[in-house]
């Protein structure tokens, strides 16, 4: 059943597990490193540029599998009004490691697993349940047309997406930091 995402999102952690206890220091700390971010713009996020070639990604335990739009880059060096670039060269996703970076020391503090090395932003907006091998290479084989079946032009093959906040899930709840 495939879900539709009501917000596409870029994730910059992987999935990790924290004791009840730790719960309320790592929400302080997250905070933090929102509230610190310098690498928003004077509106206070990030705009970040995608692709419009969608690709699929199956999560670490191979029980889910993603559809998203790699981040091509995410403003930097490139005015904030014109995000699309097309007159500008794009540039590497510094915000969003300056990011990672601030969040990789805070889970290091809880003994947990820095994001992917080197990571691979994307914005996910769908996502389904798969199971087994077979199923997963079968769905992988079928999506590798959903491209092929895109009409895109040449103007429209960059999507815009501004990234308002850091959002956390913890178990049904989902705790939200503005970026500044």
């Amino acid at each position: 059943c495939l879900m539709l995402h009501d917000d596409p999102h870029i994730s910059l952690t992987q999935t990790f597990f924290l004791q009840q206890a730790s719960i309320a220091s790592f929400l302080r700390l997250l905070r933090q490193v929102a509230k610190s971010s310098t690498t928003c713009t004077s509106s206070g996020g990030i705009r970040v540029a995608l692709s419009s070639g969608v690709v699929t990604l199956v999560n670490d335990t191979q029980t889910r599998l993603f559809f998203a739009w790699p981040v091509i880059h995410d403003g930097n060096g490139v005015d904030d009004n014109n995000i699309s670039g097309h007159a500008q060269q794009p540039t590497p996703n510094t915000r969003l490691h300056d990011l990672v970076l601030g969040l990789n020391n805070v889970l290091q503090e809880y003994q947990q697993p820095p994001y992917y090395h080197p990571p691979k932003f994307h914005a996910s907006f769908a996502s389904m349940p798969i199971q087994g091998e077979k199923m997963i290479q079968h769905i992988l084989d079928s999506s590798s047309n959903i491209n092929s079946n895109l009409d895109v032009t040449e103007d429209d093959d960059i999507l815009e997406l501004f990234v308002s906040q850091i959002s956390c899930r913890i178990g049904d709840q989902v705790h939200s930091f503005p970026l500044h």
